[in-house]
């Protein structure tokens, strides 16, 4: 689970394509599945069209 307060690409040293992500936003409680690139073991969870704090949730494959 990862805390958004603004909206920007995000880095991780994970392998987050071994999860199903959902970011909810906060505000508007809306939901959507993001774009998520693993490249050299670098993930990259590319930016939402939210303009409010935000959640993602990872759940292991």
């Amino acid at each position: 689970m990862i805390y958004q307060p603004d909206n920007v690409h995000l880095r991780l040293v994970l392998d987050a394509g071994a999860y199903d992500w959902d970011v909810i936003e906060l505000e508007g409680k809306r939901i959507l599945k993001p774009d998520v690139r693993v490249e050299n073991g670098i993930s990259t969870l590319k930016r939402h069209p939210f303009q409010s704090d935000s959640l993602w949730i990872g759940i292991r494959k």
